[in-house]
């Protein structure tokens, strides 16, 4: 009678685990969430996107949103850091009201360690404003937050704009050459230089075209008010 042998299969199952990713002590060490993986080490480089509100436990801060990059691994936890920062298109869209004007611009600003940060702004006015305003308030914006990036390294930089230390300060200094209603940071990205420039270029002619057609909008709605005669005597 033969003897059937069972047949044993020689492919290795990997055993994988859920590894901790947390953020870096300028966050306060807290938990972002769970990785499974077969190693931690193969979770070096990946990036992750947090809500503002889960770090800081605030309600008014659930519109904005924190990237992290995982850097390495550390007895089995996942560190990282921060390298962009933006809030969410349906909160952008509330600050911009009738009668108002939607200044849009894109810049880039350089770090106290030589790094390069790609920001998108968005000055809101009180009231209506020329061209020539607008590209005023371009110029000031960019010298007051280039002031403000060079004083710190990327991460110190998001720690103080998370924390309302620098908004108010440019919308105070903004607001002496123009009625302001809002001004912000909504898109602040750390990257390489020449992928900047590519991109700077890029959002320049979006945000351009974005706002002539905003202004075209705007004034297709507005009725237009015709001259007063004057009766010659």
């Amino acid at each position: 009678m033969a003897i059937k042998l069972k047949k044993v299969s020689k492919i290795k199952v990997k055993k994988k685990i859920w590894v901790p990713v947390r953020a870096p002590k300028e966050f306060g060490s807290k938990p972002l969430g769970e990785s499974y993986l077969v190693s931690a080490e193969k979770a070096v480089g990946r990036e992750m996107e947090v809500n503002l509100r889960d770090l800081t436990g605030e309600m008014r801060d659930q519109n904005a949103y924190v990237k992290f990059k995982i850097t390495r691994a550390n007895n089995n936890t996942l560190e990282t850091q921060p390298i962009g920062f933006h809030l969410a298109a349906s909160f952008m869209k509330r600050l911009v009201r009738k009668n108002t004007s939607r200044v849009d611009h894109v810049f880039n600003a350089t770090t106290k360690d030589g790094k390069s940060v790609l920001i998108k702004s968005l000055m809101v006015g009180r009231y209506k404003s020329q061209h020539s305003m607008k590209t005023v308030l371009r110029h000031s914006l960019v010298k007051l937050v280039q002031e403000e990036v060079s004083k710190y390294d990327f991460s110190t930089f998001l720690q103080h704009l998370i924390g309302k230390k620098i908004l108010p300060g440019l919308k105070r200094k903004l607001h002496k050459q123009f009625p302001m209603r809002e001004v912000v940071l909504r898109v602040v990205k750390l990257q390489d230089e020449v992928v900047a420039e590519k991109e700077l270029k890029q959002e320049s002619t979006v945000v351009a075209k974005e706002e002539l057609k905003q202004e075209a909008i705007v004034s297709k709605k507005e009725p237009t008010v015709e001259e007063p005669k004057v009766k010659e005597a």
